[in-house]
């Protein structure tokens, strides 16, 4: 069974990801060539002119750390680096940022770093880094970031927000969320910050953005699904990432463009872009819906589709989920929701698991 995914942004994101240099570049002289945790740690690039106090500068707000640097990079003279090298900052080292938790809609909990106790969560709460946050079934939780991304934690989810940093006092703010079960969207507002940074990993593959419309979910059997409706999605294998230094810095897995999706099997191996289903035809849904013990919707199953995925919201943004599922043929049935104005979203899924694109359709329930 696949894990309901998301379905409609309606912002252009944009999110560092390191594919720009296809190189493999060289460690530097007396430098550790060991490999750290991508994402507990940033591989920079070294320039010509670049110095230890003037990346501790950059990257933590704070010249006087440089000797945090050279420990960590054993350089010999921090005034001297060679260009194309690679130094090594440590992510805890940054500034730290929080998220705030914009709606919530059923059981949700939240488990800060060093308690022991997860905590009911609600609109307006704050969550810090290291925070593990577990959405229940016909629940859904929508997070802000720093930088104004809204993060969809979708129902039966299991997120952590592994980083949440800033690069420098006021620079571009680094993102990357670790999902261990369900499956997640996120809107993330323009910038013309090059460095901004946001990925989202499961245990088989990092997923990151740039200019995009994306979902990722996480199947019961363990395999990585992404789709992308608009810009472009960069994939990479986390058996490359996890295991190379500055893996991050090479080319991408594969890179899928707008209607295009692929899956990530169990085994880590990335499978090929393929075109997305079409949107469902919702042309023939009512436009009020009067029934007050139920919400049934009926639409013609898609050729190709194996199952719909659907979610009704009460904004056009679907950052207030109300009614989510999956559904093995075009009888979408919910319990019935009050009187009002309420968005359908709903999405074919092909036989590899691989979300279509959204057909969104407005409707009024007056019983």
């Amino acid at each position: 069974m696949i894990t309901p995914l998301p379905f409609r942004m309606h912002s252009i994101a944009a999110a560092l990801f390191f594919l720009a240099a296809s190189t493999v570049f060289s460690a530097q002289p007396g430098a550790s060539t060991a490999a750290p945790q991508q994402g507990d740690e940033i591989a920079h690039a070294v320039k010509e002119g670049d110095t230890l106090e003037g990346l501790a500068r950059s990257y933590l707000a704070n010249p006087r750390q440089w000797p945090l640097l050279q420990a960590r990079n054993k350089v010999a003279d921090p005034r001297r680096l060679q260009p194309g090298s690679l130094i090594f900052i440590p992510v805890r080292l940054q500034p730290s940022e929080s998220a705030t938790v914009q709606f919530v809609q059923g059981e949700a909990t939240a488990q800060a770093r060093g308690s022991s106790t997860p905590a009911p969560i609600a609109t307006g709460s704050k969550l810090e880094e290291g925070t593990e946050l577990k959405v229940g079934p016909e629940s859904f939780v929508a997070v802000q970031l720093a930088d104004g991304t809204v993060v969809r934690v979708q129902a039966q989810s299991e997120l952590q927000l592994r980083q949440l940093r800033r690069r420098g006092r006021a620079g571009s703010v680094q993102s990357v969320l670790e999902m261990h079960k369900g499956g997640v969207e996120s809107t993330v507002p323009p910038s013309a910050e090059p460095q901004r940074r946001m990925e989202i990993r499961t245990p088989l593959a990092v997923t990151s953005v740039r200019g995009t419309q994306f979902s990722v979910a996480l199947a019961d059997s363990g395999q990585t699904t992404a789709s992308v409706e608009h810009g472009s999605v960069a994939v990479q294998s986390r058996r490359d990432t996890d295991s190379e230094p500055g893996a991050a810095l090479k080319a991408p897995t594969a890179l899928l463009a707008p209607g295009q999706g692929l899956a990530v099997a169990t085994d880590g191996t990335v499978g090929a872009a393929r075109a997305l289903l079409p949107a469902p035809d919702t042309s023939g849904m009512p436009t009020t819906l009067g029934d007050a013990g139920l919400l049934a919707i009926d639409l013609p199953m898609a050729a190709g589709a194996t199952r719909y995925v659907a979610q009704v919201a009460q904004d056009p943004a679907f950052t207030q989920v109300l009614r989510h599922g999956s559904f093995p043929d075009g009888r979408l049935r919910w319990k019935a929701l009050d009187d009002g104005r309420y968005y359908l979203a709903v999405r074919a899924l092909d036989d590899a698991g691989i979300a279509g694109l959204p057909a969104v359709q407005p409707f009024t329930v007056k019983t």
